[in-house]
């Protein structure tokens, strides 16, 4: 820790006898107040590597040997973001600019109450918006969707459907519960069409490293007969929308059948995303 000390002289002019005031830097405002350094530090701490407040102020204590208030982190966090005047419109603007951005929602809890954390983003670009509800809502709130005209990556969460921007569901949502149904419900199809997939993924990145911009026809034949084998093979083995003899309302789906249905519908749609090797980052 180090202390600076800023003092302002006060002279009065011999001939016009008027008194003038030394002005301080603009970034000090306060008699005692911390610098820019340590403010920055807590930002990057608290907001960046996201510790807990608690944690953050033992780490800073830790270096620095000085210890802050949790209060003062606080209120150090909401200076800087009071400085952002400007910034979510222009985050907002480039993003829907972008022609591919990526979608999820994930849960946390505050105050002990379930909230959702929604987020839009490029490679380079991310928006977090915290909502008590996940769905429509919240992203009408957030201003992208509502207005994007580009590509939207996400899962098969039904809110995302309702806007008319172009739609691919993320394979990796795929993978995931194609590797549950291998591991917990013993099925082959799902280990082979996780297979598949990993290996369009990676005939498609060679491709690129090989400077090409599209695969061959040959490729692309194979892949897709493959595919198409394989879909066959998931409706032979897990037919969709059947209900047994005397039972009543709608089919219950097994993580299976669900992830199949999907898979029918949606795969092969972001797997033809590849074949022009536009969005590299769509397919996983």
């Amino acid at each position: 820790m180090q202390i600076h000390e800023h003092r302002s002289e006060i002279k009065c002019c011999p001939h016009c006898q008027k008194e003038n005031k030394a002005i301080f830097p603009a970034e000090v405002t306060h008699c005692t107040q911390y610098g820019n350094n340590l403010k920055q530090l807590a930002v990057y701490l608290s907001g960046y590597q996201l510790l807990p407040v608690k944690r953050s102020v033992q780490l800073i204590e830790d270096i620095t040997g000085h210890k802050l208030t949790e209060a003062t982190l606080v209120n150090i966090n909401e200076g800087c973001s009071n400085q952002l005047t400007g910034f979510i419109e222009v985050l907002k603007d480039e993003l829907q600019k972008a022609p591919v951005i990526h979608s999820d929602e994930t849960g946390f809890y505050y105050q002990s109450k379930r909230n959702w954390l929604h987020v839009a983003a490029t490679e380079h670009l991310t928006y977090y918006y915290a909502y008590e509800k996940r769905g429509k809502k919240a992203m009408d709130q957030m201003e992208i969707l509502p207005f994007y005209q580009g590509n939207v990556m996400h899962d098969y969460w039904k809110s995302y459907l309702d806007y008319s921007c172009t739609h691919s569901l993320c394979n990796v949502h795929h993978l995931r519960d194609l590797t549950f149904c291998h591991e917990q419900e013993k099925s082959q199809w799902a280990a082979d069409m996780k297979a598949l997939l990993l290996e369009m993924k990676q005939v498609t990145d060679n491709s690129k490293e090989q400077g090409l911009q599209k695969l061959s026809e040959l490729q692309l034949q194979q892949l897709t007969q493959r595919y198409d084998l394989l879909i066959e093979e998931g409706y032979s083995q897990h037919p969709i929308g059947e209900k047994e003899a005397g039972k009543r309302g709608a089919v219950k789906k097994s993580k299976l059948k669900t992830c199949y249905s999907v898979l029918k519908i949606t795969v092969k749609t972001s797997f033809a995303l590849s074949k022009t090797l536009v969005y590299p980052s769509v397919i996983i």
